[in-house]
């Protein structure tokens, strides 16, 4: 009896699984990425190996779109992360594809931010999302791709948060509302910090930036002299980092609201390789 019960029980959760497969794999089975935090793969539900042989590559490239190839990152810069999956038909069935991945530190710790989620070689797809989960944000799909090409706009984090690591999966499947016949395939991407790029090789200053007003209260400040989209980080006395958003600013002042606490800080903007720091009071 208890066998039939476990059994009956696997099979509801990969029907589950596979239903909510459609619409994201993060919320319901978890890190299947094949990171130190992967609980599993893919195959828990989609039966693999079946007949597609897929293959996951991860590429990064630069706000200038060249790709990356030093296996190097420079702390605070924008790169387009895209993770493509490809395979043979089989048995006369073009596959579609599915995938997830995260970019981890070291500690497993979220390395930089991810946003700005895509699909297909022109970018402009919107099956796919960044799903926040267990303090780390997810790269997945939402909806079964004919091209299996995801793509992400990666912040790269902080200077001294040493080397990240992406990790993907990319799934390849025949469609037939079944648990057979697909296939995944994981892939990984090391990068070092670039400590050749210090503070004397960043441009200061972002001309027109200003803060105000200082002293603020409750959290509550003003950003004005940006124009488009940057990274707004806020540094306690200690260096130690206690915010850290990009935001779309639009023409005129915008307003900043945190939780930060009583004390001295600094706001750092970031924006197209410049970047700027304001000292700033909370009372």
């Amino acid at each position: 009896m208890l066998r039939i019960i476990y059994t009956t029980a696997a099979i509801l959760f990969c029907y589950l699984f596979f239903l909510g497969a459609s619409s994201g794999p993060t919320g319901i089975a978890g890190d299947r990425t094949g990171s130190p935090l992967s609980g599993g793969l893919c195959n828990a539900c989609h039966a693999s190996p079946g007949s597609f042989t897929p293959q996951t590559v991860i590429t990064l490239r630069d706000s200038n779109n060249v790709q990356i190839t030093n296996g190097m990152y420079i702390p605070g810069n924008s790169y387009t992360l895209t993770v493509a999956i490809s395979s043979p038909s089989a048995n006369n069935i073009t596959p579609q594809y599915g995938m997830q991945a995260v970019i981890l530190k070291e500690d497993n710790a979220q390395a930089g931010i991810l946003n700005n989620p895509t699909t297909g070689l022109s970018g402009t797809g919107l099956d796919a999302r960044i799903y926040n989960y267990s303090l780390r944000s997810y790269l997945e799909h939402t909806q079964r791709s004919v091209d299996g090409v995801f793509n992400a706009t990666w912040l790269a984090p902080v200077k001294g948060s040493g080397t990240v690591t992406v990790y993907a999966i990319g799934q390849a499947v025949n469609a037939n509302s079944a648990f057979t016949g697909d296939n995944f395939d994981t892939t990984s991407f090391t990068l070092s910090e670039d400590l050749s790029v210090g503070v004397n090789t960043v441009q200061n200053d972002i001309p027109g930036y200003h803060v105000f007003p200082s002293p603020a209260v409750n959290g509550k400040f003003f950003i004005d002299g940006i124009n488009g989209e940057a990274v707004v980080r806020i540094y306690d006395l200690t260096g130690s980092l206690i915010y850290n958003k990009i935001i779309n600013f639009e023409s005129g002042i915008k307003e900043i609201i945190t939780d930060s606490p009583k004390g001295v800080f600094f706001v750092n903007v970031w924006q197209n390789g410049k970047q700027s720091s304001r000292q700033l009071i909370f009372l």
